[in-house]
């Protein structure tokens, strides 16, 4: 009986830390995908405020194929 009641308890925490670690995975996983996206943003923001577009119309094709 005793035995029951310890295996059971094992189990219950095992899934409580199982619970823990997918909720650790996904922070992770967002964290690394918003400095994924705060990095595109920053280049964005580094290309819209570029003073080198549209100098003439070559230089944008050239400009716009390397995005």
């Amino acid at each position: 009986d005793q035995l029951q009641e310890h295996l059971s308890k094992l189990k219950r925490l095992a899934a409580e830390r199982c619970h823990r670690l997918e909720r650790s995975k996904r922070l992770h996983a967002y964290m690394r995908e918003a400095d994924e996206f705060e990095a595109w943003i920053g280049e964005q923001m580094q290309t819209a405020s570029s003073e080198e577009y549209g100098q003439d119309y070559e230089h944008l094709e050239v400009s716009l194929s390397a995005v």
